[in-house]
C-alpha cells in the first residue's frame, strides 16, 4: 500500500511539473502579412465586389505551437476558421469586397494556450465592380435510369449531354445528377470529380474518365430569398455568398432551395433547385446564375 502511495505522489508531482511548464510559457505567436504585388497587406480602397488575396504567416516564436487561425469580416461573418497543430503556417486567402463603406478584415492566430496575434485590414469602398451574370433559366436532367434526358451539363454553354456524349466531352462536363439513397444522399447533383462510382454503368461511366472537373458545392442551403436569385443582373448576391470548404456534392435536392458552387475554374454561382421529380429514372431541373 505504501509504495503505491509514493507512485501515486511521484506521478501527481509529475503531472504538476508538466501542467506548471506548460502554463508558464506565456511567449505569445507572431502574425505577419506578406507584402508584394499580388498581395494587399494595408488599408486600401477597392471596387465593391472587387477581389483580393491577403497572405499570411505565423510563427510559434518559442511559445507553444500554433492551433486555430480565424478571419472574420466586420468581427461577425466568419471567412475562416482553420484548425491545425504546428510551430509555423503559411497561406493566402482571397476576399471580396462587400457593400459596406469600411470592411474591417481581422486575422488572428492563435496558440495551443490561448495567447494570440492579430491584425485588421480596413478596405473602403470605392466604386463597384459587379459584373453581369451567365444565366441558364431551365436546365433539367435526368436520372441515371432515365433513357431520354441526359444526366450531364456544362456551365461553358448549358447543354445536356447523355453519357455516352459526356464521356467524349470530358472537358466540358461541371456537374451530374442521379439518385442514390446511399448516405442519405437521395436526389443529388455532384461533379465528375466526386469519385462517383457504381451509378453509371458501361465504360463510359465518370470513374473511368480521364478528365474529372470538381466542382465545389456549399455544404449547407444558401439561406436567401428566392427572389433574390431570380432578380440578380449582377454577381453582387454571389459575392455576398461566397463559401470555402465545400463539397462535391449537393445532395438531399427539393424544390425551391439555393445551392452556391464554385466551379474548376475558380468562379463562384448560385444554383436555384425549380423541380425534381422521380427517383433513379426521374429529373431535377436547375436554374444557374454564374460569374462571367
Amino acid at each position: 500500500m505504501r509504495n503505491y502511495s509514493i507512485v501515486s505522489f511521484i506521478t501527481f508531482l509529475f503531472f504538476i511539473a508538466c501542467s506548471k511548464d506548460e502554463s508558464d510559457n506565456k511567449i505569445p505567436p507572431i502574425l505577419h502579412l506578406k507584402i508584394g504585388n499580388s498581395y494587399i497587406a494595408n488599408d486600401t480602397a477597392i471596387a465593391e465586389g472587387s477581389q483580393i488575396t491577403i497572405g499570411i504567416s505565423a510563427l510559434a516564436n518559442g511559445g507553444e505551437n500554433l492551433c486555430n487561425l480565424v478571419i472574420k469580416s466586420n468581427n461577425s461573418l466568419s471567412l475562416l476558421d482553420f484548425g491545425f497543430n504546428a510551430a509555423s503556417i503559411d497561406k493566402d486567402f482571397v476576399i471580396h469586397k462587400n457593400t459596406d463603406s469600411i470592411q474591417k478584415i481581422s486575422i488572428i492566430i492563435y496558440n495551443k494556450t490561448g495567447l494570440c496575434d492579430s491584425i485588421v485590414l480596413k478596405l473602403y469602398k470605392n466604386g463597384s465592380a459587379y459584373k453581369a451574370v451567365i444565366y441558364y433559366p431551365s436546365i433539367t436532367l435526368g436520372g441515371q435510369n432515365n433513357t431520354s434526358i441526359g444526366s450531364f451539363s456544362s456551365f461553358s454553354n448549358g447543354l445536356v449531354y447523355n453519357l455516352n456524349d459526356a464521356s467524349t466531352n470530358q472537358a466540358l462536363i461541371d456537374l451530374l445528377y442521379y439518385y442514390s439513397v446511399t448516405n442519405q444522399e437521395y436526389n443529388c447533383i455532384a461533379s465528375p470529380g466526386a469519385n462517383i462510382t457504381g451509378i453509371f454503368s458501361g465504360a463510359n461511366a465518370p470513374e473511368f474518365w480521364s478528365v474529372k472537373n470538381t466542382t465545389y458545392f456549399s455544404r449547407t442551403v444558401i439561406n436567401i430569398p428566392l427572389s433574390s436569385f431570380d432578380n440578380a443582373l449582377n454577381d453582387s448576391i454571389i459575392i455576398a455568398n461566397i463559401f470555402s470548404n465545400g463539397g462535391r456534392k449537393a445532395k438531399a435536392l427539393t424544390a425551391n432551395q439555393i445551392w452556391g458552387f464554385q466551379t474548376q475554374t475558380g468562379k463562384f454561382g448560385l444554383m436555384k433547385i425549380i423541380n425534381v421529380n422521380g427517383l433513379e429514372s426521374g429529373t431535377v431541373q436547375i436554374a444557374v446564375k454564374l460569374q462571367q
